[in-house]
């Protein structure tokens, strides 16, 4: 495979440019290009960090940039699915479709009533990501197998719901 070139470098051979606005404290642009290959890279992430992730089409990552965080490259992930999701070529590595908006989880539905503090390590161990909370209640996790974002509402110390978010933008910090 030959070295990522700079993008100035492969702005002849760009088919297309895509932006998406990703919000998060930085208010950095992440853009999207599509390459001559079908590939798509990813930048943006931070301001000034100078990270690129290339993608193949399908949004499996084919290379990442020595300057690329996990941070970023969750970042950029999400971006390039919620890119495909908006062409309609978004499925996760299973096949299927995400789930639509406040469907339950059901590798999680049994901790519906469950107390909080204790169940929160079950939802981890299950292979979720704790994303934010905020003051009603809602907590945001995302799905380790798909970056799916999750949503929990918790009242008077127990899960009330766990359900799936509109999409990856819920689940950003």
């Amino acid at each position: 495979m030959q070295p990522m070139k700079s993008l100035r470098t492969l702005a002849p051979t760009i088919l297309g440019l895509l932006t998406l606005t990703v919000t998060h404290p930085v208010n950095a642009q992440v853009v999207i290009n599509t390459l001559d290959n079908g590939n798509l890279s990813v930048t943006g992430m931070k301001s000034g960090s100078g990270c690129t992730v290339l993608f193949d089409p399908q949004g499996e990552i084919v290379q990442q940039g020595e300057s690329c965080g996990s941070t970023e490259v969750r970042k950029a992930h999400i971006a390039i699915n919620r890119y495909l999701q908006e062409q309609g070529t978004s499925d996760d590595r299973n096949g299927n479709r995400q789930p639509e908006a406040g469907t339950t989880v059901p590798q999680l539905s049994d901790l519906v009533g469950a107390r909080a503090g204790q169940a929160e390590n079950t939802v981890k161990q299950r292979g979720y990501r704790w994303v934010k909370s905020d003051d009603s209640g809602y907590s945001y996790w995302l799905e380790g197998k798909t970056d799916y974002c999750v949503t929990i509402k918790t009242d008077q110390g127990r899960y009330q719901s766990i359900i799936y978010a509109g999409g990856p933008v819920d689940c950003q910090n």
